[in-house]
């Protein structure tokens, strides 16, 4: 096997997935060429580095990656997005709430001004002569008072002039 070869099976002797007589191959281009052997090592230990990184030196559990992430994000959107949880629970669905109670008391206060200004348009106009309101030369008893009987008037039919009609135009056959 040549160094090429070995280069291409670091991964799977790092893992031990190498097996046989491909292992001893392995071993044997390793122990032939030093700088092999060098680049093996140097494989291996940045793997244990990268391996190592979540790992925290003084026992303690790793931070919360996803956490500072999120954090992270929410500072630079200015609370777009990853909101505390206060900002979720306290969502603007409430606001919603109270602009369409509000509209809707509007249009029913709106709708009870228009129907009241037109019955008093068309409230009948007082008759000639009579007064809307209380009388001052009525009883003053709190007895019940009796309308007095009126007599209509009597009524005289206008002549009726008969309309003029025009005679229709003959045509020769």
């Amino acid at each position: 096997m040549d160094s090429n070869q070995a280069r291409d099976l670091f991964s799977e002797a790092y893992e031990g997935d190498l097996e046989g007589d491909q292992s001893d191959a392995f071993k044997a281009a390793l122990a032939a060429d030093d700088d092999l052997k060098a680049e093996y090592d140097d494989f291996v230990e940045t793997l244990q580095m990268v391996g190592d990184l979540g790992k925290a030196d003084d026992g303690l559990p790793p931070p919360d990656l996803l956490r500072g992430v999120q954090e992270r994000l929410r500072n630079r959107s200015r609370g777009r997005y990853y909101r505390d949880r206060f900002s979720e629970r306290a969502s603007m669905s409430w606001m919603l709430s109270v602009m369409l109670a509000a509209t809707v008391l509007l249009l029913v206060g709106a709708a009870w001004f228009v129907t009241q200004q037109m019955l008093v348009d068309q409230a009948p106009s007082d008759p000639p002569g009579e007064t809307s309101g209380p009388s001052t030369s009525g009883p003053t008893t709190n007895e019940p008072t009796t309308p007095e009987p009126t007599t209509p008037e009597p009524t005289t039919p206008e002549p009726t002039t008969p309309e003029p009609t025009t005679p229709e135009p003959t045509t020769p056959e």
